[in-house]
């Protein structure tokens, strides 16, 4: 496809921030693979003594590794473009108090419509754009779901909401401008509106994501600038990434960019929920999305190994859930055993939710993984370095200590004995801190360390949780009727399932500064 480009949306605003030679090596790889275009998604992770408080209590880059990162990816021939929201998605800045004023809503997820704000994002747009070479700068603007719901309410009484995002829109533009800078846009806020899209796509670069199966709106039709179609790798939020299910969206989203006639054919690597995925999945899924553009006809990663890639489509089917029930899920199964694994162990009503036979079949498809495992003489290849080796091997080993909790909550439900019970108890939780020792191991030899403490406290409340169930079953014996819970309750878990879930970041943040 000439004059056509291929790229990569990396996430390192959530938790999972490699170091720098790690991200320098992703970019290496990701160049090999054929790839030009890098977006960094980096709202909060930008460490700047102009805003000394933002990002001081999150893994991030200076602005002198973010060039040292850009001179490199040059040199490896990819433009490596900032992506700095300006809308939504601002919660990580806004919490702090000396910024909390600019927020629109008391949920503080984004930015208000005033003078002050616009200073903000001026001496912020200054910082970032004398970092990075490319002519391009990501505005973001995607999901801003308290727009002109707070401070700028009174807006809507001259102007639509189309209206007011396109002003925006326009003033960010020209605070890029005034630095040399050109600016992309998601589309997802405004693709119903054909005339506000189109004047949008005449003044900007607009990215079209879906990572669904969805129809292409129409108004894309109508936008005469650079599109960029970006397909999703699927790996985030999930407990194993939903491979099959990336293929299947990548090439949908590559028809929409062929019919477009688009610019750019992206593969997003977001990291909802922690970035549980490492970064070889990640770039084995964007070699995926790589292999899908240059026609071949790819529906899963090819290890290098027949018994390995069988494996993989095992933990894939077991992990995308087709067989189980989410009801508390809108996309249907697909987070399923990512959910089971915090999900109450005794009265949780994700697992109430799947039937005795559904439970069967779990157990069965982890013991089939566990046969698969052990006839695989574990080796790297062409295709599969130590790295990528290890991570997958992290995958199977949770999916074993999964598995042990599935069994602890079949043995209450079968109405097993208390003591047998504790005893499954106790070697499910040091399964857990085991796992969650090679854990901590791995992460450390690749990413910067503070992410780790999401990861860790999720795990602790995981094994509090367990404990305080079993307390609780002692005189309630009877699982039909126990009083059931949903893990998802709590809005703090929310944010294992969805990053959007405001009072469950509000709470992450006040509770323990995550």
């Amino acid at each position: 496809m000439a004059n056509k480009k291929t790229g990569c949306l990396i996430d390192i605003s959530r938790f999972r921030v490699p170091s720098l030679g790690r991200m320098k090596l992703m970019l290496s790889n990701l160049a090999e693979q054929g790839h030009e275009i890098v977006l960094l998604n980096i709202e909060h992770v930008f460490k700047t003594p102009v805003f000394p408080v933002i990002g001081s209590e999150a893994d991030g880059y200076t602005e002198d590794e973010f060039r040292e990162m850009d001179i490199h990816a040059g040199a490896c021939g990819i433009e490596l473009i900032p992506s700095f929201q300006s809308f939504g998605h601002m919660f990580h800045i806004l919490k702090w108090d000396e910024y909390s004023h600019l927020a629109e809503t008391d949920a503080r997820w984004s930015i208000c419509i005033s003078d002050e704000s616009y200073d903000f994002l001026d001496r912020y747009y200054e910082v970032i754009t004398r970092t990075f070479s490319s002519k391009l700068i990501h505005i973001g603007c995607d999901e801003v779901y308290d727009m002109f719901e707070g401070k700028s309410r009174h807006l809507l009484a001259s102007k639509s909401r189309n209206e007011l995002f396109y002003d925006h829109i326009m003033k960010v533009k020209e605070i890029a401008a005034k630095y040399g800078k050109e600016i992309l846009v998601w589309g997802d806020m405004i693709e119903r509106d054909k005339a506000v899209l189109k004047r949008i796509g005449d003044q900007a670069g607009v990215c079209y994501w879906m990572y669904d199966m969805r129809d292409l709106p129409e108004a894309y039709q109508t936008v005469n600038n650079d599109i960029y179609v970006c397909s999703g790798n699927n790996a985030w939020k999930s407990f194993f990434p939903r491979i099959r299910y990336a293929a299947a969206n990548m090439k949908l989203m590559l028809s929409y960019f062929k019919e477009l006639d688009a610019y750019a054919f992206m593969i997003t690597d977001w990291g909802d929920g922690g970035h549980f995925h490492p970064a070889s999945i990640t770039e084995k899924l964007a070699r995926l999305g790589r292999d899908i553009y240059d026609g071949k006809d790819a529906i899963n990663l090819d290890l290098g190994d027949d018994k390995i890639n069988k494996l993989v489509d095992m933990m894939d089917e077991l992990h995308g859930g087709a067989f189980l029930n989410a009801k508390r899920h809108n996309v249907g199964s697909e987070y399923c055993t990512q959910m089971l694994f915090h999900e109450y162990v005794f009265s949780g009503t994700g697992f109430a939710d799947q039937s005795d036979e559904q439970i069967d079949t779990l157990l069965e498809k982890i013991d089939a993984v566990r046969r698969s495992d052990g006839e695989i003489n574990w080796c790297k290849n062409d295709l599969m370095d130590e790295e990528l080796m290890e991570d997958l091997r992290l995958f199977i080993d949770k999916t074993y200590v999964f598995g042990k909790k599935v069994e602890l909550h079949k043995g209450f439900r079968m109405q097993m004995p208390y003591d047998d019970l504790k005893k499954m108890t106790d070697d499910f939780v040091i399964s857990l801190r085991k796992w969650l020792a090679v854990f901590m191991k791995r992460w450390l030899t690749s990413y910067q360390p503070m992410g780790l403490y999401f990861h860790i406290h999720f795990m602790k409340m995981l094994e509090i949780n367990t404990f305080e169930e079993l307390e609780k079953i002692k005189k309630k014996r009877d699982y039909k009727d126990l009083e059931k819970h949903h893990i998802y309750d709590i809005p703090e878990y929310t944010n294992i399932r969805e990053v959007c879930n405001i009072e469950g970041l509000n709470i992450l943040w006040k509770k323990y500064m995550l």
